[in-house]
């Protein structure tokens, strides 16, 4: 499949619910388990043949390995950690929690007072401050990125369409990336 325009290699697993908790955490182990393998791959190849190019594609494996380990984000390591502290949907119930907080602090009626879960109410905090840096960092740093997101996109479909794919860079790739991700916040 293609994930912000990259191919990936996607399994479903949507069944694993039914699992126990341990063997969903190995499940949720699994795409780093064969990131490391590739990576270990490229990196005997570039060791063997000095191609820098199987380097760089371990480094990149290996930090998306790292990204995907955010507990933030619903990849991997949200789902790693939805499943060891066997909380089903962490990030709804983290914000309810966090809601309920708040509605009790400013409510006058002191009457009922809730015990709280504050790993959730922490959680849902930082995950909320993650959202707002990124997308502050985004509208303030890479203001143009956002401005020219229509034209990059259009660029990059003209340069696919033309067979022109030596004029793609890095760059062209992540004006598109970038923006994508501050949508998806």
């Amino acid at each position: 499949g293609l994930l912000l325009l990259a191919p990936i290699m996607f399994s479903d697993v949507s069944e694993c619910w039914g699992l126990s908790k341990w063997k969903r955490v190995i499940v949720d182990l699994g795409g780093l388990y064969f990131q490391i393998i590739f990576a270990t791959i490229c990196l005997t190849i570039c060791l063997f043949t000095s191609m820098v190019d199987f380097l760089y594609s371990t480094i990149v494996t290996l930090s998306v390995g790292l990204i995907n380990l955010n507990p933030f984000i619903k990849m991997d390591g949200y789902w790693l950690l939805s499943d060891i502290l066997d909380i089903k949907n962490l990030k709804s119930k983290s914000e309810i929690e966090a809601k309920t907080l708040l509605k009790q602090l400013f409510s006058s009626n002191h009457i009922s007072k809730k015990k709280h879960n504050t790993f959730l109410i922490i959680y849902c905090i930082l995950n909320t401050l993650l959202a707002v840096s990124f997308f502050l960092f985004m509208v303030i740093l890479e203001y143009n990125l956002l401005r020219e997101f229509p034209n990059n996109t259009l660029e990059l479909f003209n340069c696919i369409s033309n067979n022109q794919y030596s004029a793609i860079t890095i760059q062209t790739i992540e004006s598109i990336i970038l923006p994508i991700i501050v949508l998806l916040l």
